[in-house]
């Protein structure tokens, strides 16, 4: 969903059908005037401004997870919680303007009522210079929620399981993050959305939870009588109906990172290190014999991680780690010569560039397991 342009066509469907099924409401009729898909968009567009796709505290904009040791199920409590603020957000500022525009309220006002397009889209105020849009509210919160919204149907950002009916998408199953193997296939499960003709079976999912989403912003801005509302009206029941969380969502963190993390210190972005300012690395070997242990699948995720975005320094940790694990032997050697993938990734750090005569030797006995 999070192509420009599936956002925009996502919301403009929104927007029109709210406005044909409620002729009556000035607020309704002119969300199109107000610029709503516009600010839908803009999201995208601030995060390439700001970098927020490639770093950490951009990734809930986008219904995906952290690049740090962030669980899918923390992932998800953060985007909910995003989605949850901008609406509320947007709630807030609707209600001031409602009680402006309209302080005898705004039940019965007839929908080409021309106040309705005021209180979205500002006042048009008579200059010497010509007439100019003076008071003009930023929508942007309101565009914030509905783009994570959409993206939360995007499978290139979360996994859902199998629709609960034909209003009650899957709940959510995983939250992906944009790095490594799961990045793959990302653009193409943006393109969900469409079908031939018109909207897929997930397009209509968002198309019907971004409407969903509008009214109850509205009805909680119109509800408070002038008063900014202090909470969405409803929001248990949406988000039960269209962010479900499933049992299957993890709550286990990434060990691997949260390891390398805890001995490093530098510049990153994204999964990428951009520059290491220090790697203990003698600390980080220790810990793999140490705490580590025998879990040589964890070990393993560890040396590919540091061979992808540590790589002048994942040689020196392998070799320290080779030769603690020589000393050692006992369970910890057995548990090391059973994971070959392990074995060959050690080789393999420690053969490329310029190899010393401690890695040489270290290579000689991985081969020799």
């Amino acid at each position: 969903m999070s192509t420009l342009t599936g956002h925009r066509e996502i919301t403009a469907q929104a927007v029109r059908e709210l406005a044909a099924e409620w002729p009556n409401s000035p607020l309704l009729r002119n969300l199109d005037a107000a610029g709503l898909p516009g600010s839908v968009v803009k999201r995208d567009i601030i995060d390439v401004l700001i970098l927020g796709h490639w770093a950490d505290f951009g990734q809930k904009h986008h219904f995906m997870r952290k690049f740090d040791g962030q669980s899918p199920y923390q992932a998800y409590v953060d985007a909910v919680e995003w989605i949850r603020s901008n609406a509320l957000e947007a709630a807030q500022t609707l209600a001031r303007r409602v009680a402006r525009h309209f302080p005898q309220g705004i039940k019965n006002v007839p929908g080409t009522d021309p106040r309705g397009r005021s209180v979205l889209g500002g006042t048009v105020v008579q200059t010497p210079r010509g007439p100019v849009v003076a008071d003009a509210p930023s929508w942007q919160a309101l565009g914030n929620a509905v783009h994570a919204l959409e993206d939360s149907f995007a499978p290139g950002h979360a996994v859902r399981g199998a629709p609960l009916g034909p209003q009650t998408p899957g709940p959510i199953e995983h939250v992906k993050r944009y790095a490594g193997d799961e990045k793959k296939g990302h653009e193409e499960g943006d393109e969900v959305w469409k079908a031939a003709g018109g909207f897929s079976r997930d397009g209509r999912f968002a198309i019907n939870a971004t409407k969903q989403l509008i009214l109850m912003v509205i009805s909680s801005a119109v509800g408070e009588r002038g008063q900014p509302p202090k909470a969405l009206a409803g929001w248990d029941g949406f988000k039960e109906q269209w962010l479900k969380a499933s049992p299957k969502l993890s709550k286990e963190s990434d060990a691997a990172f949260e390891l390398i993390d805890r001995f490093y210190s530098g510049v990153r972005l994204g999964a990428k290190n951009i520059k290491t300012a220090s790697m203990d690395e003698e600390g980080l070997a220790r810990a793999l014999v140490q705490e580590v242990g025998s879990n040589t699948a964890l070990a393993l995720r560890v040396f590919v991680r540091l061979d992808e975005h540590y790589n002048s320094d994942a040689d020196d940790v392998a070799e320290i780690y080779v030769n603690e694990v020589r000393r050692r032997g006992g369970p910890l050697l057995t548990a090391l010569r059973a994971n070959r993938e392990l074995v060959q990734r050690l080789i393999k750090v420690m053969d490329e560039g310029w190899t010393s005569g401690g890695e040489k030797e270290c290579i000689k006995f991985l081969r020799g397991l």
